[in-house]
């Protein structure tokens, strides 16, 4: 019969068994900590999942922005209340200085209305290559008549309230015009009372014409006088003697 010295504890020889007994114990146990540490959230994953902010390390509180979901509804409401900067300048009592008027035709994208009154006719010689336009009296249209158009001068604002100069086409001393002319020249008749847009047709051969049906408000004239308006647009375009440099180079006196 073994002595009680030999077996040691829980019956193992020389208490080997409680040693290993004791590891195995301590290995379950730590393994079944780690298994609980993953299956539980700490307490910051926890505030992160339920939308709380989690302590900073100083002890405040770190937010995070909450998204805005704008509806069409707000959209529109933004809309309303923004300011039209020409309202804001008003208000500030700052007034834009007219100091730019292009010459041109509207542009295929412009609702445009032309000014019922103001209109000037005279001769414009276009040099199509240099893409310059230059006004003529009528004693040196008379000296370069085969360069020179009859047109009519007729102020145009935009619906962004850009103001320009249209020159259009009149009949030759003959009377004679094509559709590019009539079909102008009725474009600019229906923009004095509608919001119009004008485009080219090269397989029609004219101008297409196209009326608002929306209501885009009145149009906003300048302030400046018509005279005003076209010596600023006239700023370099005038030619008041045959001896000027484009009269010397088409009658080949350069």
């Amino acid at each position: 019969m073994a002595s009680a010295r030999g077996r040691g504890h829980f019956g193992c020889p020389n208490g080997r068994g409680h040693g290993r007994r004791a590891r195995e114990v301590g290995i379950h146990a730590s393994r079944a900590t780690q298994v609980a540490a993953i299956r539980r959230p700490s307490a910051a994953g926890a505030a992160r999942t339920c939308g709380v902010a989690e302590p900073a390390r100083g002890g405040s509180v770190m937010t995070q922005p909450t998204p805005i979901n704008v509806s069409v509804e707000d959209d529109a409401l933004l809309s309303s209340l923004r300011i039209d900067q020409s309202h804001e300048m008003e208000a500030l009592g700052v007034k834009k200085l007219l100091t730019t008027v292009p010459i041109r035709k509207p542009a295929k994208t412009d609702w445009y209305r032309v000014h019922p009154d103001n209109f000037l006719d005279c001769y414009l010689l276009e040099l199509k290559s240099e893409r310059e336009m230059y006004f003529v009296t009528p004693a040196v249209a008379a000296v370069v008549s085969e360069f020179v158009t009859r047109v009519r001068l007729r102020m145009v604002v935009n619906k962004q309230g850009v103001v320009s100069v249209w020159p259009l086409r009149l009949p030759d001393s003959s009377g004679r015009r094509d559709h590019w002319q009539s079909s102008a020249q009725e474009s600019a008749a229906h923009a004095v009372g509608a919001w119009t847009q004008t485009a080219a047709d090269m397989d029609l051969g004219a101008y297409v014409t196209k009326v608002a049906v929306a209501d885009f408000g009145d149009p906003r004239w300048p302030d400046e006088t018509w005279p005003t308006v076209l010596k600023i647009a006239l700023q370099g375009r005038q030619i008041v003697s045959d001896d000027h440099p484009v009269i010397r180079g088409l009658l080949g006196r350069v």
